[in-house]
C-alpha cells in the first residue's frame, strides 16, 4: 500500500516508498504522513441524493452535430458530463478512504445521473415560434439567424429571440404556449427548453406566441436553431423514489453548470421561485440573456454559470481579492467552488440543503475531485455551517514563495495520484488548502 512522505528540511511530497534523499534540498530525513476523510458537513444528514449530469458520448454527438450544419458556422462543443463527474461518487463510499468502514454506509446515498431512467434525453435540432404578425415574424427569423450565424445556439440562442419578442411587442412579461406532435416526453423538453430561456416572470398560456416541434412553412413561423441535447425529466420516477427517504436530506450537485442538469433545473426554480427577490437567488445562468442582464445589477453573494461554453471562474473573495481559475488566463488559479444553499426541488417537494461543488482552471475536472475531498476533511464542517459561497485553490501560476510548495505538491502528488482511492494520502496535504468565503463568483468563456 502505498503511503505519503514530506521532507522535513523543505515539505516535497513523495507518494510510494520512503525515499533515501530530498530530490529538491538533498535532505535525508522524512515524515509519514497520514489523513482520513470523514462526512464533513454532511455528517447531519441521513440521505445524501448525488447530482450529476449528462453522460452521452459528446464526440459522436459533435460528428452528427458537424455533418447536421455542414459546416455553417462552427459550432462550440456539445456539453455533456465528463465520467469523473459520476466517480467521484466513490469517494463517500470506498472503505480505505476511511481506515475502516465508511461512515457512509450507515446513511442511505443516492446517485441521481442525467440518463435513463432518471432523464429521456434527445437531440433537438429546430424548434418554431409561431407568432402572430408576419412582419413579426421576419424581424425574428432575420434576428435569429444572426444569432445563429454569430456562435449562439441552446437555449442561449432562444433567450435572445425571447428578448427581442418582448421588445418588439412592446411587452414587460413573456407568455407563451407549448404545442407538439408526439408525446408527454417530448411536450416536457420543450417546456423546460422555455423554462430555461425565459425571464423571472412568465404569464402563460399566451396563445399569440406558440413554442412547437412542428415545421410549418408559413408566414408566421420562426425556426429556432437549439441544436443541443435537452432532456425531458422523469418528475413522476423521481418523486416515487424520494418519497420514500426518512430522515433529512442533502442534495450534494457534483460538475459544472455546462452539463450538469439538475444545476440548470435548480437555476430555473430559483429564477421563478425568487422573481420579487432576486437578490435572494445567488445562482444565474449568463447563457440567459434576462438573468445577464440582472446579475450586473446586484452587489453581492451572488455566482454566475454560463451553460452554453466551457468556462473559467474569476472569484472576488469578501476581502475584494480576485482570483483568476481559468484554462489558458496568465496568473490563473486551479481550484473549486462549494455553494451551499436551501433549496427545493420541484420532484422532492420539500425544503432541503443543496451543496454545489465544481472544479475550474488548467485542470478542472481533477479539480472537481479535489474539492469534494476536500468538502471532506475535519474541518470543513465548521467551515461550511453557514448559507453561502466558499472557494478554494491547489495551484497558482506564479505563486509567492509561501505557496509554492502547493504548487509542487499539486504537480508531484495530485496529478499523479489517483483521487478516488488515494483521497486519504492526499488529505493531509489537501487540508493545507483554505476553504475561503466568496463574495462573487463569475465565469470566463475559454
Amino acid at each position: 500500500m502505498r503511503k505519503l512522505y514530506v521532507c522535513k528540511r523543505c515539505e516535497e511530497a513523495y507518494l510510494g516508498e520512503e525515499p533515501l534523499e530530498c530530490r529538491r534540498c538533498g535532505g535525508g530525513r522524512f515524515k509519514e504522513l497520514k489523513g482520513e476523510l470523514t462526512t464533513g458537513p454532511l455528517k447531519e444528514y441521513d440521505n445524501i441524493v448525488v447530482l450529476t449530469g449528462l453522460n452521452i458520448d459528446k464526440r459522436l454527438l459533435n460528428e452528427s452535430l458537424r455533418r447536421l450544419t455542414e459546416g455553417e458556422i462552427s459550432i462550440p462543443m456539445v456539453l455533456t458530463s465528463n465520467v469523473s463527474d459520476a466517480q467521484t461518487i466513490t469517494l463517500l463510499l470506498y472503505k480505505q478512504n476511511y481506515r475502516a468502514r465508511s461512515p457512509f454506509a450507515d446513511k442511505n446515498v443516492l446517485h441521481i445521473y442525467g440518463d435513463g431512467p432518471y432523464t429521456f434525453n434527445q437531440f433537438v435540432g429546430n424548434v418554431y415560434l409561431v407568432v402572430p404578425y408576419k412582419d413579426l415574424a421576419n424581424k425574428l427569423r432575420e434576428y435569429a439567424l444572426s444569432l445563429w450565424r454569430n456562435g449562439k445556439w441552446g437555449w442561449e440562442l432562444l433567450s435572445y429571440v425571447f428578448r427581442e419578442y418582448m421588445s418588439l411587442r412592446g411587452l414587460d412579461y413573456l407568455g407563451y404556449e407549448v404545442c407538439v406532435e408526439g408525446g408527454e416526453n417530448l411536450k416536457n423538453r420543450l417546456t423546460f427548453l422555455a423554462r430555461l430561456a425565459s425571464p423571472p416572470q412568465i404569464s402563460y398560456p399566451d396563445e399569440e406566441l406558440i413554442l412547437s416541434n412542428k415545421p410549418e412553412d408559413n408566414d408566421y413561423t420562426v425556426p429556432v436553431p437549439i441544436m443541443r441535447v435537452i432532456p425531458s425529466i422523469n418528475t413522476r420516477l423521481l418523486k416515487s423514489v424520494l418519497n420514500e427517504l426518512d430522515g433529512d436530506t442533502a442534495f450534494l450537485s457534483i460538475g459544472g453548470a455546462e452539463h450538469n442538469i439538475f444545476l440548470n433545473l435548480a437555476v430555473v426554480e430559483r429564477r421563478e421561485t425568487y422573481a420579487k427577490t432576486p437578490q435572494d437567488r445567488v445562482i444565474y445562468d449568463l447563457s440567459n440573456v434576462f438573468d445577464r442582464e440582472l446579475f450586473g445589477k446586484l452587489v453581492r453573494n451572488k455566482v454566475a454559470l454560463t451553460t452554453h461554453g466551457y468556462v473559467g471562474l474569476k472569484i472576488q473573495d469578501a476581502e475584494g481579492r480576485v482570483i483568476t481559475m481559468a484554462r489558458g488566463v496568465p496568473g490563473s488559479s486551479t481550484g473549486g467552488v462549494i455553494i451551499k444553499l436551501r433549496h427545493r426541488f420541484e420532484f422532492y417537494g420539500r425544503d432541503a440543503d443543496l451543496y454545489v461543488v465544481f472544479g475550474a482552471g488548467p485542470k478542472g475536472a481533477l479539480a472537481t475531485k479535489l474539492t469534494l475531498i476536500r468538502m471532506l476533511l475535519p474541518d470543513a464542517a465548521e467551515k461550511l455551517k453557514g448559507y453561502g459561497i466558499y472557494y478554494v485553490t491547489f495551484h497558482k501560476e506564479d505563486a509567492e514563495e509561501k505557496e509554492a510548495r502547493k504548487n509542487r505538491w499539486f504537480k508531484t502528488i495530485y496529478l499523479e495520484a489517483d483521487p478516488i482511492h488515494d483521497a486519504a494520502l492526499l488529505a493531509p496535504l489537501l487540508s493545507r488548502h483554505d476553504l475561503e468565503p466568496a463574495s462573487t463568483v463569475t465565469t470566463v468563456l475559454v
